[in-house]
């Protein structure tokens, strides 16, 4: 049994269908990364996932965690597996911080309502977990506010909260939005040591193809609220099968020796927008804007197939 199975995962709210069929497994310790343009429904995935989802919110299909589905729970239920069982850190600290409370505060209120610490025995754990994150004492002490830390360290904060009551899943949405280079690198690096160090499974959510290239073993590709290729990183980066993918990798810079730009030459983009949630399609959300189109593209959807899966009927590389 798998520990997270999402099956058939469809989410409306009113007229909009945001999210459409999603399909995946994880074990414990397994690494995927979810790529796709923003409004392809990464965030909405994660947030389904978490039962963080608007009371308006349609949902069907299942999400089964642990041999439970999460859909079934009702809101208590669910308040004792979020946080203690499947944990997420935001995209901004800043504002997944509440900034009237100390850091110290914050990272000790999960492990004293789902581990039933006392004040003492949670204080000296949040400390624990600073030091683990690299904000160690006294240097960093648990009485700071958010306001009076950088960005990387409001969001090495958001990592102790998280793993502090050490979860089986991680999602991690965005964990490096806003942060300079190096300071991306140390979280990512952080992240990564954490997840191996605890066996947690990883979500990482990001519009970054070199920072999955890093951190995972399976990648997802979303498109318009559908996977539209997945498989394990190493495949989808050896296929680039969607013209999708391939559209996404072609519009980042490569260090590549034998490709070299001429000065003011513009970096290949996929013309067009993601199309709106309330748009119904009835074929393949990226007919309009893919350069391999063909009749059947537009009057029905593709569904995923093969062992590297891939919704496309015309792919750059068959699927093995």
């Amino acid at each position: 049994m798998s520990l997270l199975s999402v099956e058939n995962l469809s989410v409306h709210i009113g007229p909009a269908h945001i999210l459409k069929g999603v399909n995946f497994s994880m074990e414990r310790g397994d690494t995927l990364g979810f790529v796709g343009e923003s409004g392809c429904g990464k965030s909405m995935t994660a947030l389904a996932i978490m039962g963080l989802l608007s009371d308006q919110a349609q949902v069907s299909g299942r999400i089964i965690y642990d041999g439970q589905d999460l859909l079934a729970l009702d809101d208590g239920a669910m308040c004792k597996i979020r946080g203690r069982r499947i944990a997420m850190i935001f995209q901004e600290p800043m504002t997944a911080l509440n900034p009237v409370k100390t850091i110290g505060f914050q990272i000790a209120e999960g492990p004293r309502l789902h581990l039933g610490l006392g004040r003492a025995q949670a204080e000296s754990r949040a400390i624990s977990l600073l030091d683990r994150v690299g904000l160690p004492a006294p240097r960093f002490s648990p009485d700071l506010y958010p306001h009076q830390l950088s960005g990387g360290q409001r969001q090495r904060v958001v990592i102790a909260m998280t793993i502090a009551c050490e979860p089986d899943i991680l999602i991690a949405d965005e964990p490096t939005t806003a942060l300079d280079v190096t300071t991306q690198a140390r979280i990512l690096d952080l992240i990564a040591d954490l997840v191996e160090q605890e066996g947690m499974a990883l979500i990482m959510i990001t519009h970054d193809l070199g920072v999955v290239a890093e951190t995972t073993q399976n990648l997802a590709v979303m498109y318009a609220g559908s996977l539209v290729e997945s498989g394990t990183t190493a495949e989808v980066y050896k296929f680039l099968a969607h013209p999708y993918t391939r559209g996404l990798f072609a519009a980042i810079p490569h260090l590549d020796s034998n490709v070299e730009l001429a000065p003011g030459t513009l970096l290949p983009t996929i013309p067009g927008t993601v199309p709106l949630p309330t748009e119904n399609l009835p074929g393949c959300a990226f007919a309009d804007r893919c350069q391999r189109t063909q009749d059947q593209c537009s009057t029905t959807v593709p569904a995923l197939q093969g062992t590297h899966q891939v919704a496309c009927f015309n792919p750059w590389q068959a699927a093995p």
